[in-house]
This record gives structure tokens, sequence and C-alpha cells, in this order.
């Protein structure tokens, strides 16, 4: 008796379209004889900016471990070095989780090499808020009010997401540390 509107459940039905795509994966899989790949990154691990039984769902998960900037710099060389000319259509997109219209992923984490950066701080060098904070007004940044914001929405996001993290596939550890959550990485769910 509960009516679902658009406005009301965005996140909702966001996430029921995400894991909708997985079933025939997993069938077809199946068939093949083969492994889904899950294709959650680590910047989208380390928000939660990724849907449990939808992008992080698979067998293995052969890019967790590599942050989205990697990503998207190594897609731009493949094009360009190895000649992979089919890379040209997607490397003209801004990356997006395409679950509604005109969605831009960084228009609802923060610019990926941003949200890096704060990783690199917060996470792998261990700096408290006030650290990174200094270390970031050393480098061309947004408003001092804007790096405070960023921090602190990271902080969030990142101790938020640990029940997704405990839900990853097994990925490899290609750098340090790793987001495993049997690792040193580890927050309370809360």
């Amino acid at each position: 008796g509960h009516s679902l509107s658009e406005h009301a459940h965005d996140i909702a039905l966001q996430n029921l379209q995400a894991r909708a795509r997985v079933p025939s994966l997993w069938l077809i899989a199946n068939v093949r004889e083969a492994l889904v790949l899950a294709t959650a990154n680590r910047s989208e691990s380390a928000t939660g900016y990724t849907t449990v039984d939808g992008d992080n769902a698979g067998s293995i998960a052969p890019i967790a471990s590599l942050p989205k900037t990697f990503i998207l710099k190594w897609l731009h060389w493949a094009e360009q070095k190895l000649n992979y000319t089919c890379l040209a259509q997607v490397n003209a997109m801004e990356p997006s989780a395409e679950l509604k219209a005109n969605q831009r992923d960084e228009d609802e984490l923060m610019p990926y090499d941003r949200l890096h950066q704060l990783e690199e701080l917060l996470i792998k060098a261990r700096l408290d808020e006030k650290d990174a904070l200094a270390v970031l007004q050393q480098a061309p940044y947004a408003s001092l009010k804007e790096m405070k914001a960023d921090i602190a929405r990271f902080r969030v996001l990142f101790r938020r997401s640990q029940w997704k993290r405990d839900r990853l596939a097994p990925s490899f550890h290609l750098n340090s540390p790793s987001l495993d959550p049997k690792g040193d990485s580890r927050y309370p769910l809360w």
C-alpha cells in the first residue's frame, strides 16, 4: 500500500536498478562456467559509492584496489598508446553510475583527484584532520571552507561504508594500505 516516487525514494530506486542487472550476469556466468567480475573500484569502495549486490557483486574484484583517478588515466593511455580506439567513446564520457538522468559521480561525491588525495592523507598516512588540512593548504585546492567540508565528508563516508567493504569480493592488493575489511583500515559498523 506504499507508493514509490522518484523524488522521495531516489536512492532506493537507483539501488534496485543497479541490483536488477546482476542476476542476468550470474546466469550468463553459470551457463558459461565463468566468473562475474565486480566493477567497484577503490574510490567507490572507500566512500560507499557502490551498490551491494550491484557493482560490487561478483566472484572477484580485479580493480577494487585501484583508485578511480588511476583507472581514468589508464583508459586514456590505452586508447592512445595501445590504439584501443574503442575506448574513445568511454573516455569522452563523465564518470557516472548511469542510474538517473544527467548523473555525474563527482557531483555526488567530490572530484576524484580530491577524493584520492584525501584517502592518501587520512587513510594511508593516517593524518588527523588538522594535519591533513595543513598538507592541503600547501597545494592548489579550493577555499579553506571547502577543504574542511571535503575532509569531514570523506571521513563520514569512509566510516559509514565499512559494512559495504565487508561485502566486497576478493580483490588483488596492488597498493598499500588495502581497504580489505580484514586489514588495518577497518572501522566499527555504525
